[in-house]
Parts: structure tokens; C-alpha cells; sequence
């Protein structure tokens, strides 16, 4: 009835049973007290208690009506709570505020009617923006249309969705070989390339046939972001042409900040949270001195 450990060569290529299509919102409160525990062990030394915390929360918009106490519930939890054997005392001053993913990027736009394109692992969602602020009515969320759509929709059975999600990331539009050689053998890289490539074609076009009935198009400008945004930079390019943007100077600066999220799916991810940081109350020239506080899903 307890916990128990692989160990030994064998555990190196056992595959691990991954609900990566779980709500994040199930497992919310674990994480960001996980987190919130974690950066304040590390930056606070032995004061543990009486910290002032500014806190928001990043979710799926088609999570965003599932628990609209999320935000109290944590709010309450902060104020004590243990992390590796210690409590933790936080006093939460102006709340806990919760957003759709792609609120950061919202805040980039410069044009009166803009959308954000969130494409992730498990799904997709379209933000559409109007001088500022999210529209839910014109938005709309895609539940598996992320990279799992790609890796489903190719004939090839990949035993670990997370590890094929991340060879083929680092594959790219142009299939490289190295990547995929860490996922398939030899004998199959050929047929795997070709799979893959029929495979994105097929799912960007009836990723845009999904789309096709909200306002995206008309937009004077188009953010694509979430995890997996650079991998269909391409399709994006093609698609929206100058419309087009990936966070620019604000994404650079994040890169610049921190080095090691470089050629990561973590970095459009992180700079949505960097950007959803700077929105908060009292924050707006404080950029998050700990890259793995911007990183977690």
C-alpha cells in the first residue's frame, strides 16, 4: 500500500503511465504551493513567515468557469502551509487573481482588435482581443488540438507521448534527424519523417477549418503562442504574414534574462507568465528573479 521504485538499468526505458490530458485545474493548488514553498525556501533563508505574496494563476480558458473559488481557496492556503517539512506563513495583500493562459500576451497588443493564438501540448485556444481586454464571447477553446493532435493523427504508435512531443518539437518543420533518432530507430526514421510531415498538414488545416468562425482573421494583428507556438511558426507565417507577431522585444528581453530557456517550448510559455506578472498590482518594474517561477504549467 505504499510507494515503490524502479531502480537499475530497466528503469531507464520503462515508460511511465502520464495523464498529461488531466484539467490543470485538478492539480492547481498542489503546484502553486509547490512553487510558491520552493522560490521562498530558496530567496527567503530561514524567514518563512509573515512574506508578503502577490500571486496569479494561469489556466486553460476553457477551465477558467470550472471552480470559481479557486482563487479564495488559495488565497486561504497561503496564509499556512507546509513545504519539505516546514510551514510556511504568507500574507496575500491583494489577493490571488486567475486568467485565461494568453492573458500576458494580451497585454502586448497594440492594435484594437488583436487575438492570441495559444497552441499547447494537450490543446488550443483563441483569444480574441478588443482595445485591451479578452472577449470570451468571440474566444474559443480547442481541448486536444495541441501537439497530442499531431502525434495522434500520425501513423507511427509513439510509447511516450511526452518524450515524442519533445523529439518532435526539436525536429522542427525540417524533420531533423537527431532529434527523432532519441524516439524511433533507424529502420523507421524515413517512415516517421513521412508520417509526421502528411500529419502536419493535415492538422494545421483543420486546426484553421476549426477557427474558421471566429474573428481571427479579421484581426489587425496575431500573437502565436503557448508551449508548442514556434513549432508551427511557419504555418503561422504563412498564414498571417506582417499580421504576425511572437512577443518580439519582450520576448528577447525574457530570453536575454534568462539564457538557459533558449530554443525552449518553455520560453513563449514563460513569457506569457513574465508579461501576466508585470500586469499584477506593484509589479509593473519587477521582472520574477527565478525562471522556474514563471515556467510551471
Amino acid at each position: 500500500d505504499g510507494d515503490y521504485w524502479m531502480v537499475g538499468s530497466a528503469a531507464r526505458h520503462e515508460v511511465a503511465f502520464t495523464n498529461v490530458r488531466a484539467p490543470k485545474q485538478k492539480h492547481a493548488i498542489a503546484k502553486v504551493l509547490a512553487a510558491v514553498g520552493q522560490i521562498l525556501y530558496e530567496h527567503g533563508g530561514e524567514v518563512l513567515d509573515g512574506i508578503d505574496v502577490e500571486l496569479g494563476v494561469l489556466l486553460p480558458l476553457d477551465e477558467m468557469a470550472g471552480d470559481p473559488t479557486l482563487g479564495n481557496r488559495l488565497g486561504d492556503l497561503l496564509f499556512e502551509f507546509g513545504h519539505n517539512g516546514r510551514q510556511v506563513k504568507c500574507s496575500v495583500s491583494e489577493g490571488v487573481s486567475v486568467f485565461p493562459e494568453g492573458y500576458g500576451y494580451a497585454q502586448l497588443v497594440d492594435k484594437p482588435t488583436s487575438g492570441v493564438l495559444m497552441i499547447g501540448h494537450r490543446d488550443a485556444s483563441y483569444l480574441h482581443i478588443e482595445k485591451g481586454s479578452i472577449c470570451p464571447s468571440e474566444s474559443l477553446s480547442l481541448p486536444g488540438w495541441g501537439m497530442v493532435k499531431l502525434i495522434k493523427s500520425a501513423n507511427y504508435l509513439f510509447k511516450d507521448e511526452l518524450r515524442a512531443a519533445a523529439a518532435i518539437f526539436a525536429a522542427g518543420d525540417t524533420f531533423r534527424d537527431k532529434p527523432l533518432l532519441k524516439l524511433v530507430l533507424p529502420e523507421d526514421l524515413p517512415r516517421v519523417k513521412r508520417e509526421l510531415k502528411e500529419a502536419r498538414s493535415l492538422v494545421w488545416g483543420q486546426f484553421m477549418d476549426e477557427l474558421a468562425e471566429t474573428p481571427l482573421r479579421s484581426n489587425e494583428q496575431i500573437f502565436g503562442a503557448g508551449g508548442n507556438g514556434f513549432y508551427w511558426r511557419p504555418e503561422l507565417k504563412d498564414e498571417f504574414g506582417a499580421k504576425l507577431s511572437m512577443g518580439g522585444d519582450f520576448l528577447s528581453e525574457i530570453q536575454t534574462k534568462f539564457p538557459e530557456l533558449e530554443k525552449s517550448p518553455l520560453l513563449p510559455r514563460c513569457t506569457d507568465c513574465a508579461r501576466f506578472w508585470l500586469s499584477l498590482p506593484g509589479m509593473s518594474e519587477v521582472l520574477p528573479v527565478v525562471s522556474s517561477a514563471i515556467s510551471g504549467g
